[in-house]
């Protein structure tokens, strides 16, 4: 994890030495660093607070290292949240009282969108963003993906979650991607999906296979009938919207 100083160095001189594409680098939040990396901010895309249990061991588990962060992360940089049911609403509250902006990753839940249109109508400071797997796969597709395959946070929710995300499209602001699969990975989600949209979804930090799943799966033939779907839309959720907020 970056969490400091020598691993943000560290990483960058990896990323500048092999990347083939534009990338930043997210600090994550713990409870030993709150005001020690608020230096790095303008090199940094953003902090990411892990707010609800997932792969990385950053998860913070109490209200007082909350709010050190949004008492000392500068509000002119992205503060980035992971923050899942309950704690959407806990984490707006908090960002509320701090007057500043947050941004919540990978909505994935009926209540938690809704609660993010709720807090977007009173005029919050609130941006959000959606991941492939969310939009396009439910917990009915375990059954075909298996545990290993299927296993992303936060989980693959209900079919109402799903709708809800598509009914909610016109206030979400970026297209994300998460937990890409190894070569063998894709390999196996293939021989298990009959939809060719499925193996794309799950390779999400492909923004290659994301894309594609976002005009064959999106564009053309979304859950619902939804005309603001359009390839001008995904363009600006996928790449306008995300490089302001971040500044590129």
């Amino acid at each position: 994890a970056i969490t400091d100083h020598h691993s943000f160095t560290l990483v960058k001189e990896l990323a500048q030495a092999g990347a083939r594409c534009d990338y930043a680098l997210y600090l994550g939040a713990s409870s030993d660093n709150p005001g020690t990396i608020t230096d790095l901010a303008p090199a940094a895309a953003g902090l990411k607070m892990y707010l609800n249990e997932t792969y990385t061991t950053l998860k913070l588990k109490n209200l007082t290292d909350w709010s050190k962060h949004f008492d000392r992360w500068p509000k002119k940089f992205p503060l980035c949240v992971h923050a899942e049911s309950q704690t959407t609403a806990a984490v707006l509250l908090l960002a509320t009282l701090h007057s500043r902006p947050i941004h919540i990753c990978h909505v994935a839940r009926k209540e938690e969108i809704e609660i993010i249109r709720a807090a977007k109508e009173k005029g919050l400071p609130v941006t959000c963003e959606v991941c492939p797997h969310h939009l396009f796969l439910t917990e009915k597709d375990l059954l075909r993906l298996g545990s290993k395959l299927g296993s992303v946070r936060p989980v693959l929710g209900t079919e109402e979650d799903q709708q809800a995300l598509w009914d909610n499209l016109d206030i979400i602001d970026v297209f994300a991607t998460d937990h890409g699969l190894s070569a063998a990975k894709r390999t196996e989600a293939r021989t298990k999906c009959q939809n060719n949209a499925l193996p794309s979804i799950l390779t999400g930090s492909n923004k290659n296979t994301a894309m594609d799943t976002y005009w064959e799966s999106g564009v053309k033939t979304a859950p619902v009938q939804n005309t603001k779907c359009s390839v001008d839309f995904v363009e600006k959720l996928y790449s306008v919207i995300i490089a302001d907020l971040v500044s590129c």
